[in-house]
């Protein structure tokens, strides 16, 4: 944590929360107040109580000048229109991650600017991980579509391998698809539910307070989003899975009691809107 960002005087955080929550206007005389307490003020005035105290951790951290300036200025534009204007204000990247998809980097504001083209740019600084395009995933929309899945390895440092695609559509349906390099790997995967009922009908129940409409954005790594049911086309055998959100890494996840172990995991929707 930078030194600059420590209120030195005591007593004046005390102050502050006091004069927020009582609605009093404070002023100051001489002598100038570091730029500190003139941002702190400003946030004051701008955030109420709950608003401040999941805020103040961030804040304490260090402010982010350019981060915050660019978060502001790439909403809505198209993936090359935002990657220009990171170029035309930070420069060329310092370093290219990609394998396959353009992932460039530059190091800003005591952390680590990423753009990736296809799920749009991030901020890493402090194990602190910011996206900087705000999107919209609607719970009903994100649990539809395609999901991974992979066997997990059989012990801890073990190689997993895909097995195949999960797809839930519209119409309460599913079906799972075996990977052509999968037939001979599957073989330790007898018990699969979707190897033996690869079609079939789907039951979705969302855990409240979420509803179909509740943008996953909203919610912490981890939230349930929803009880989701495969039920065998002959309708003799089921599954049930609990849909799990997680905004860090901007992906859903069944977990379920799969015996032998797999994983059924599926990145959001939208990444650029």
């Amino acid at each position: 944590m930078s030194d600059r960002c420590c209120l030195k005087k005591p007593g004046l955080g005390t102050l502050f929360a006091v004069a927020t929550v009582f609605g009093v206007a404070l002023s100051f005389a001489a002598p100038p107040q570091p730029p500190e307490i003139d941002t702190l003020r400003r946030v004051l005035r701008a955030k109420d109580l709950d608003e401040l105290l999941g805020f103040a951790p961030a804040f304490a951290a260090r402010p982010a000048p350019e981060i915050d300036a660019l978060k502001l200025d790439i909403q809505g534009k198209e993936p090359d229109e935002v990657r220009a204007l990171i170029v035309r204000r930070l420069g060329q990247p310092v370093r290219e991650v990609g394998s396959g998809f353009r992932i460039e980097q530059w190091d800003v504001d005591g952390g680590v600017l990423t753009f990736h083209e296809l799920v749009g740019p991030w901020f890493d600084r402090d194990g602190v991980r910011t996206r900087l395009i705000r999107t919209n995933n609607p719970a009903a929309i994100a649990l539809l579509g395609d999901y991974e899945v992979s066997a997990m390895p059989d012990e801890p440092g073990g190689t997993g391998y895909g097995l195949g695609d999960l797809s839930l559509s519209t119409g309460s349906r599913y079906t799972f698809t075996l990977g052509d390099k999968s037939l001979e790997s599957a073989s330790g995967q007898r018990g699969n539910f979707f190897i033996l009922h690869p079609n079939g009908f789907t039951e979705i129940k969302y855990a409240g307070p979420v509803t179909a409409d509740t943008r996953l954005e909203d919610l912490s790594d981890g939230t349930v989003v929803a009880i989701v049911t495969f039920v065998a086309r002959d309708r003799q055998s089921r599954q049930v899975y609990r849909a799990l959100s997680y905004r860090t890494s901007m992906n859903l996840q069944l977990e379920g009691e799969n015996l032998p172990p797999f994983r059924v995991a599926k990145s959001w929707v939208n990444f650029w809107r």
